[in-house]
């Protein structure tokens, strides 16, 4: 029974060095005290990530079924800015964790000639919110509005030619006439440009 009182009190006293050792007693004290600190900012993170807070979020536009025969007089909107308000826990998964579909602007109605080309104010605002949750309150968002100015463009024929030489490896023969396809491109641009194209 003394033996293993002393095989106990032993290893107990090798376990007091080591610990004494590798922690010091201020390193302790300090690691309760951080791990307190970490505590109470997680707790405090959480209680005001309950309250409502206000956010900006990008929306990215996509434009398609683009005539080839128009050409825009200004620079396309690439984004939609939309001002939100919501509880932290929210916002923060529209920042880290969500993407947004972009919204879609069909030209496929788009009239022939000059014109412009707008989408309304409450088609942007009902493409948002079908992207956020129900509570949050969309605030306002920028543009207001898309207008597309263009105007048509000129359209231009022309054939495809091959300038180069083709050679057929030895042993081989080129048989039968070379064929390109495809034999003519649609060309859209200003008259200027068309008139340096042959």
């Amino acid at each position: 029974m003394a033996r293993l009182e002393n095989k106990t009190s032993f290893f107990k006293s090798i376990y007091m060095k080591i610990k004494a050792s590798v922690i010091p007693e201020q390193w302790r004290e300090a690691l309760v005290f951080l791990a307190f600190v970490l505590l109470a900012f997680g707790f405090w993170m959480l209680q005001s990530l309950q309250q409502e807070y206000d956010i900006n979020i990008s929306i990215p536009v996509r434009y398609k079924n683009i005539p080839p025969d128009i050409a825009f007089t200004e620079t396309l909107p690439e984004k939609i800015t939309a001002h939100v308000r919501d509880k932290g826990t929210v916002l923060l998964n529209y920042t880290f964790g969500r993407l947004f579909a972009s919204v879609e602007v069909d030209m496929k109605n788009t009239s022939e000639g000059n014109g412009i080309f707008q989408i309304e104010s409450r088609e942007i605002e009902s493409d948002i919110l079908k992207q956020l949750m129900a509570s949050t309150q969309l605030i306002s968002f920028e543009p207001q509005q898309i207008s597309l100015s263009y105007s048509k463009r000129l359209h231009k024929s022309l054939p495809v030619v091959f300038h180069g030489d083709i050679q057929s490896e030895p042993g081989y023969s080129i048989s039968g006439e070379i064929l390109i396809t495809p034999a003519t491109v649609d060309v859209y641009s200003s008259s200027a440009v068309l008139d340096t194209l042959l």
